[in-house]
């Protein structure tokens, strides 16, 4: 009986437990220009919400939308690309994004990505539509782990695979 009292417990204090939805990971290669780190906020709904995604890669930032259901269409004017909005606060910005193939996976224009970076390192959450998917990014827990993605790693891959 007391253990499953204190089953319960457990459960309901993990259930009750806030995390932010901010995911680091890091590749070390064992060659400076080709290790990796990623930054990711993943969406909660899997059907109609999209996940955001920066990459660092030999110092340069891109930042991705990926989508887990339909393929986003492109554009009719340019078929590598689609369009879109960010929102924050009360500003509306438009933009186009490189639209990878298959359609589930989009490249933000830098000047989108900066102003999404600064949004979220003032601590504003963003709105992120396209194409009838969208999320909205809270800010929650990126800084700590954003500037850690800035920092360059001075660890070295301990196995290196002879193939």
């Amino acid at each position: 009986m007391i253990a499953h009292r204190l089953l319960l417990l457990l459960v309901l204090l993990s259930a009750c437990r806030h995390s932010d939805r901010w995911a680091y990971n890091q590749i070390e290669s064992g060659d400076k220009q080709f290790n990796s780190t990623k930054l990711s906020h993943h969406t909660s709904d899997l059907v109609n919400g999209l996940d955001l995604e920066f990459m660092r890669i030999a110092g340069e930032i891109r930042t991705y939308l990926n989508i887990h259901s339909l393929p986003i269409p492109s554009s009719k004017e340019d078929p590598k690309t689609t369009s879109g909005f960010l929102t924050i606060g009360s500003e509306k910005h438009p933009f186009q994004a490189f639209r990878h193939e298959g359609g589930q996976r989009l490249l933000l224009p830098k000047e989108i990505s900066e102003l999404i970076i600064q949004a979220l390192s003032d601590n504003l959450p963003v709105h992120i539509k396209v194409f009838g998917y969208s999320s909205t990014i809270t800010a929650e827990g990126f800084e700590p782990k954003f500037q850690k993605m800035m920092k360059d790693s001075h660890l070295q891959n301990p196995f290196h695979l002879p193939f």
